[in-house]
């Protein structure tokens, strides 16, 4: 393992040796090479600022998911005499934790990001990610739904009792 290690360390060394004389031997070629690097830079910097941008609305929009689940978490947790209740407001907790993180993640992203953009340093993250709000898992939504009928559902009886 070593001798490959000391070979891979020789085969670097000796390449970057043969560039650096080589681009000694042609100027112009070290200015290409320069300019290269100042315009990848440029692009660098283009797409971390776009990428925070779009990461800004996903944060909003998350936002947005995790106020509407706490409402939901609430007016399910109150509601505990309700058959399923408990399961109902564990998922829902759940999902309001997992939102919390993926959150906590995209907003230090974004500060990564904005102190990059502030630094303007180059090759921080060259694979811009696609930043997406947390969805609720179908088991959870199908279970809210069904929480909503029973609620509507025992409303309708309320009221049928109440004119009876």
């Amino acid at each position: 393992m070593a001798d490959a290690q000391d070979w891979l360390a020789n085969l670097e060394h000796g390449l970057s040796s043969w560039l650096d004389d080589w681009l000694e031997q042609n100027p112009r070629q070290r200015e290409l090479l320069g300019e290269e690097e100042v315009a990848e830079a440029g692009a660098h910097q283009r797409r971390s600022r776009h990428e925070a941008c779009q990461l800004r609305q996903v944060l909003l929009e998350q936002a947005r998911e995790i106020q509407r689940w706490e409402q939901r978490y609430t007016r399910v947790a109150t509601m505990d005499t309700q058959p399923r209740s408990g399961d109902l407001a564990r998922l829902c907790r759940n999902h309001l934790d997992r939102c919390h993180g993926d959150g906590s993640v995209m907003w230090q992203h974004l500060e990564h990001l904005g102190q990059v953009l502030a630094d303007s340093q180059v090759n921080v993250n060259p694979a811009p990610r696609q930043w997406q709000v947390t969805q609720a898992p179908a088991t959870l939504m199908d279970a809210w739904r069904r929480f909503e009928l029973d609620m509507e559902l025992e409303q309708l009886k309320r009221r049928g009792r109440q004119r009876a």
